[in-house]
This record gives structure tokens, sequence and C-alpha cells, in this order.
């Protein structure tokens, strides 16, 4: 089996190269079900799903071997949908054991915030499964506050419990995959984002590799921000192969990439990818207020290390009218008085409402009459919904007059940054301070670190704000210039 690992540093567009070599090998006559795309999450796989429909006129049916690796190992496992673990599962094994359920996983920035301990326990459940590891070293690992008899208790009643049921949790099938699953012959296995697998996915794709003439594995070890998550970005490091870097970043400009080399050279295990930037300068500015953003205009990241201190940039947006978004697409375009304002105003324009939608309409106004009122003499909406809370309805006014595009997807984007890696923008706010949780995991790993804050300034394609802290716990970046 011949191997090829594909390094792409930032905005180099790795997965890009992946599909391209793909669709080479389809136009010199690779057959579709001869191939694997496989990766941890969805993205890179819809997105060539999407270019070889398009381009060769296959149908998903076609192209079997497009998954991730949780639904492949499903796939080639004999497993369905009604055999594996869900919610309501875990809201029963939970309420057996008294524990509280929020269904939160592990906050996308590392830390157990919002999480009760049975959300704790089946986190560290997949966690000690993935990586490898005993219970007890994950327990300690993780440096979840939870009792180490209730977890011990926890762990065998969920096995118990899986097994009285003959359920299986998404980690039991990539366990099973392993023993007992059928692994396809492959002409060319792709894998995208390798530095995100954890130990056990690493055995999966490599037992796909064995049955595979040749494999293209594909990441970025320099941006690999997933270790509190079981990922194993040391195996990626040391995977042999024959080695190509993508050497040009298109994203980058000089000093956003002099800034993240800056960092990232830091790291004391990771393989030097010598690669290149845009050739202009772009800005990078330290503030101290988020009032000094220039942010009136343009696509926007505003960006934290841990979840808890979003609240600060929606706060900001909310009272400055500025129409944004969380991580997911939740925010003001969400809210159910958002929904009544388009609702009102498509009646204006002489579409009639469902009873349902009406019913919403209803529930912001104390007007009685409005059912008569005839289309082209309706008041706007922000005299007709007066039931409205005083606070949103200001704040959508204020949207307006700032001239946001409400029917359009936000332009400001609120996220931790390990929420949005793989996303750009053209500027990007990043704010320096952590977690009390972060800040003392950073002296005994401080490499993670210095990848996560990587991954956050090269999200920026041509300006870099870089909220400094109020605190003495943050992460001590020194801008140049």
């Amino acid at each position: 089996m011949e191997r090829t690992i594909i390094y792409g540093p930032p905005g180099t567009g790795k997965t890009t190269r992946l599909i391209s070599i793909m669709e080479d090998y389809i136009a010199s006559g690779g057959q579709p079900n001869k191939i694997g795309f496989t990766s941890f999450t969805r993205r890179s796989i819809e997105e060539a799903t999407r270019r070889v429909e398009k381009k060769f006129n296959y149908t998903k049916d076609q192209l079997s071997f497009f998954r991730t690796i949780h639904s492949l190992c499903m796939g080639l496992t004999g497993f369905k949908n009604s055999d594996v673990v869900q919610w309501s599962h875990k809201k029963e094994i939970a309420k057996i054991l008294g524990l509280e359920l929020t269904f939160k996983k592990q906050t996308m920035d590392g830390t157990s915030y919002g999480m009760k301990d049975g959300d704790k326990m089946f986190h560290i459940s997949d966690y000690y499964r993935a990586k490898g590891i005993d219970l007890e070293q994950a327990w300690e690992e993780t440096g979840a506050d939870v009792d180490w008899d209730e977890l011990k208790r926890f762990d065998k009643a969920y096995t118990q419990y899986k097994n009285s049921k003959m359920l299986v949790d998404f980690t039991d099938m990539l366990d099973r995959f392993l023993k007992e699953g059928y692994s396809p012959k492959l002409d060319v296995l792709f894998v995208d984002e390798s530095q995100d697998l954890s130990t056990l996915q690493w055995e999966v794709i490599f037992k796909l590799e064995q049955s595979a003439r040749k494999s293209y594995i594909a990441g970025d070890d320099d941006q690999g921000i997933y270790g509190w998550n079981g990922a194993n970005v040391s195996t990626f490091i040391d995977l042999p192969g024959n080695r190509i870097v993508l050497d040009k970043s298109y994203r980058l400009n000089k000093r956003v990439f002099e800034t993240a080399m800056g960092i990232i050279r830091m790291v004391s295990k990771r393989v030097d990818k010598i690669y290149t930037s845009r050739n202009d300068n772009g800005l990078i500015e330290e503030i101290y207020y988020l009032d000094d953003l220039p942010i009136e205009k343009g696509e926007w990241l505003l960006l934290a290390r841990n979840g808890f201190l979003l609240k600060t940039y929606e706060d900001f947006c909310f009272e400055n009218g500025i129409f944004y978004e969380t991580s997911g697409g939740y925010g003001p375009s969400k809210w159910p008085e958002f929904e009544a304002i388009l609702i009102w105003e498509n009646y204006r324009k002489g579409i009639k409402p469902t009873e349902k939608k009406w019913e919403l309409i209803q529930s912001y106004t104390t007007i009685p009459e409005i059912a008569n009122t005839r289309y082209d003499n309706i008041a706007p909406w922000f005299e007709v919904l007066d039931a409205m809370t005083p606070a949103r309805k200001d704040y959508f006014r204020r949207c307006k007059a700032n001239g946001e595009k409400l029917l359009s997807r936000p332009r400001v984007h609120i996220n931790t940054i390990h929420g949005v890696k793989g996303g750009e923008a053209q500027n990007v706010c990043l704010m320096l301070e952590l977690a009390n949780t972060t800040w003392k995991s950073m002296e005994n790993n401080p490499d993670e670190e210095h990848r996560v804050f990587y991954v956050g300034v090269t999200r920026a394609i041509d300006n870099l704000y870089i909220k400094m802290p109020f605190t003495n716990k943050y992460y001590d970046l020194r801008v140049v210039g």
C-alpha cells in the first residue's frame, strides 16, 4: 500500500487538493465504488460528494464509501440507527442512576462549563475508549470534577444497560468494526482532517488502508486542537509515507502570517512546514474596548478561547444593533420575535400567514382588529407588534437604523476558536482572556494552547484585532508592529 501525506497549513486548500486528486482518478477511469473518502466531520465529505456528483453525474448511492468514520463503520458492521444509543436511552440510564443530564457535550472550548455530572460521565466514557486508556487515567486527564466511585458505578451500569438493550454507541461501533467489520477493497482511500482523529479512529484508518492500493492522508498537525476530545495528533506527526506540503496560503497576509508563525514555532513537537503568505501586509491592531472595532461594515468573526466569554460579544452586538449569530446559527434570527417581524412584513406585501403563524403575530400585539386590516394600509411591524419586549424591539430597530440586512445571514459570527475551525472572515477579533481551568491546563500542556491561538489568528483574511485582557489570566500574544 502506497501512502501519501498532505500537510495543509491554513488557507492552502488541503480539502480542495484531496478532491482534485480524486477527480483526476475518476477522470482516468477509476470507479466510484473503489473510492473511500472519510473524515471525522461531515463538512469535507459533503463537499467531495457534491463536487463528484456534479462533475461526473454520479448519485450518492454510487458513492457508498463517502462517509464519516462513524457512518462508514456503521455500514460495514451492519448496524442500523435503531441499534444506536439515543438521547432517550441516556435519559433513562441517567434517571436510573439519579444523575442530572443536559445533553451538553464537552463544550467546544474543551471545558465542562455548564455540564452536569451525567454529561461529564458520558464524555469520560467516550474519551477513555477513544484514546485506548483506562477509566482512571481518563478521569485524571479530563480533570472532570465528578466523584471517582460514582464514575465507576456509572461506567459499569452504562455497559450493562447497553448489553441488556442490545445497543451500541458510536465508540462501540468503531471497536466492533476493528474486531469483526468487513474492510472493502479500495483502489484509493482519502482521509481529511486527520489531525483530529483519536487513537481508536486511527486504528480504523489503518485497517481500511490494509485493503486499499493507495491512501492520501490530509491534515495539519499545527491545527490539532481537539486533544480534550481524545484526538491523537502525535500519530499524524509520526505517520510514515510520501510527504507533500502545500506551500502557498491564499488566506493569510504577511502580518497575520508572521504573527501566526511566531505562535506555532513555540510548539515543542510538530512537523516543520515551509509555506508562504499573500504579498499584502493587512492590518493587526490591539484594542482594549470593543467599541474601538470598525464593525459597522464587512464580515466578522468574534472569537474567544472559552465559551462563557462569548456573552461579552453578544452583549456588545445587542447594545449596538449589530445583526449576529452564534455557534450553530443561533442568535436573533432564531428568536420568535424575529419570526413574527418577518411574518408581518410578508403580510404587508400580501402574503397571508397560516393560522399557526397568525397565532404568533397575535401573541406580540394588543391590537384586536389587525386581522381585518387591508394589505395596502398596514402599519410597519414596530407599530403593530407592541407587545414585544421593549429591549428586543429596540434591538431590531437599531439594526434597521444601522442598515443591517435582516433577511440575509448575519454578517457577524460569534464563536469559540474550536467552534470556528475551518472558517475564515475578512475581519477577526480575537480575545486573549482564558478561563481558570484553561489557564491551569496551559501550564501542563502549553502546546495545545499555542495550537488553539494559532488557529484563531489564522482565521483572518485581511484585518486582525487583538482584544487585550483586563485580567492576569490570558494567552500572552505579543503583536509585532
